[in-house]
């Protein structure tokens, strides 16, 4: 499922996780 995902520099990007869990 797609999600968003912040960076440990603080950008935004998106990621795929293939499980319900972030």
């Amino acid at each position: 499922k797609w999600c968003i995902v912040i960076s440990s520099e603080g950008y935004i990007d998106f990621g795929f996780s293939v499980s319900d869990k972030i």
